[in-house]
This record gives structure tokens, C-alpha cells and sequence, in this order.
């Protein structure tokens, strides 16, 4: 198995340019909603796209990006879990899809809240114990604010703890 290193892009609007620092990895993150008005500053690659599963937008079948070579459904539980919807509303049957559940994964026990997607996602890879993964995970275009629901300012401390132990580079 190859050895990867791996770029999470948040939403936010970017201040530089990263595209190249975000092209050069092995494996790109992209969550949600792809930021299209900075894709010059983000670059375009999207290996891993990770969608929250309650975004209605995604259940209605109005994907507003496609061009990724994996999903991966964030759903709070088995009973909350809208993946077949999803898969069959944008028409994506045949694509590599995988749902993984929040319930599952230790960021309940970290935050109030089941967390962000860019977080949720951050969690699961640092819980996969996949050899294959290069340290640190970079962080990119995070600003831990958004949607009033997400314990933003728990994420922002507990990532900067990942930093300090060489897990995650917070660019």
C-alpha cells in the first residue's frame, strides 16, 4: 500500500493562493459545498468529497459539485441515514461511495455537538489507523465559524492540540 499525504480545504476564502500546495498532495478533501469562486486559489483536485448527510441540497438531487473520485456520507446514525437518497437522487449509483456514522467515532465525546463536517472527517482519519497515512494531515481554509450549531471554538482548540502533537498542519 502507498504511503499518502492528505490536504482537508475548508470553505472559508482564502487570503493566498494554495492551489499548488493543495494540488501537490496525494489526496484532496473537499467538503459540502466546493467553494467555486476560489478554485484558483484552492486548485481543483477532489479525490475524497464529503457530504453531510442532512444537506438538502444533496437529498433533492441539486449536487453543486461532481467532480470527485470518492464520496463519503456523514450520517448521524443508522436511523438518520439519507445515503441511499442521495445516492439516488444525483443519480450516482455506480460511483465509489461509502457512509460512515458520527455516532460511531469519538467527536461526540469531544464536543457538545456531533461536529463540523471538515472536523467529523478529521476525526475518522485520525481514527482509521491506516498506516498508509503521512503526518501531518494539513488543514487548510479552516476558520471554525459557520453555522451556529458547530462547538466551532472546541474544534479550533482541540485541532491546535492535534497540531502541537505533529498530527495535523494548520495552514
Amino acid at each position: 500500500m502507498r504511503s499518502s499525504n492528505i490536504v482537508i480545504v475548508g470553505n472559508a476564502i482564502p487570503k493566498e493562493d494554495y492551489s499548488e500546495f493543495i494540488e501537490s498532495h496525494d489526496i484532496v478533501i473537499r467538503f459540502n459545498h466546493v467553494n467555486f469562486l476560489h478554485t484558483k486559489k484552492l486548485g481543483n483536485k477532489c479525490d475524497i468529497l464529503v457530504v453531510q448527510n442532512m444537506d438538502s441540497s444533496y437529498r433533492e438531487g441539486k449536487a453543486t459539485f461532481d467532480k470527485w473520485e470518492k464520496l463519503i456520507i456523514i450520517a448521524e446514525n443508522e436511523v438518520k441515514d439519507y445515503s441511499a437518497l442521495i445516492i439516488n437522487s444525483n443519480n450516482w449509483k455506480t460511483r465509489n461511495i461509502e457512509t460512515i456514522y458520527s455516532d460511531n467515532l469519538p467527536v461526540r465525546e469531544k464536543l457538545n455537538n456531533g461536529g463540523s463536517s471538515g472536523f467529523i472527517i478529521l476525526e475518522w482519519l485520525l481514527n482509521s489507523k491506516k498506516e498508509d497515512l503521512i503526518f501531518p494531515i494539513s488543514l487548510v481554509c479552516f476558520t471554525w465559524q459557520g453555522w451556529e450549531g458547530h462547538a466551532w471554538e472546541q474544534e479550533k482548540k482541540i485541532c491546535h492540540e492535534y497540531q502541537k502533537l505533529g498530527l495535523v498542519d494548520i495552514v
